[in-house]
């Protein structure tokens, strides 16, 4: 099962419509101690999404990204990073190779580690980041 997932199902539903993002829906019961999801793959169409009536008290609710649709998380050229310090920049896939974002102020940012930054806007549409499962 895929470390990716969102529990806003309207971030989820955007990123299906938007970016062709395919997830598996995954309910757990909080009543058990076991770290156990049922996981149900949902359609590609929002349309078609199951209609969830659960007591969010009792049941956690992640929308996991199939591993097929991971990739979509990797910066792409001309994306728009922000880093966690507050920095925004483009991703430029040659001048990341030096370790550097390019600017909108025209001065760079220099960065061992990607994972530093995330997407916050791809194609001029809002980008949202799903949150990282640690098991």
């Amino acid at each position: 099962m895929s470390k990716y997932y969102y529990t806003d199902p309207l971030k989820a539903a955007w990123m299906c419509q938007e970016f062709g993002i395919k997830f598996k829906l995954g309910v757990q019961d909080k009543r058990d101690n076991i770290s156990y999801w049922s996981v149900i793959p949902i359609d590609d169409s929002i349309l078609h999404w199951p209609k969830l009536e659960l007591d969010t008290e009792q049941f956690n609710i992640r929308y996991f990204i199939s591993s097929d649709s991971e990739v979509m998380m990797n910066p792409q050229e001309g994306d728009l990073l922000k880093h966690r310090d507050g920095f925004v920049g483009l991703y430029d896939e040659q001048v990341s190779k030096l370790g550097l974002v390019r600017a909108y102020m025209g001065c760079s940012a220099m960065s061992d580690n990607m994972d530093r930054f995330e997407i916050i806007q791809r194609d001029s549409k809002a980008f949202f980041m799903p949150e990282i499962k640690n098991d």
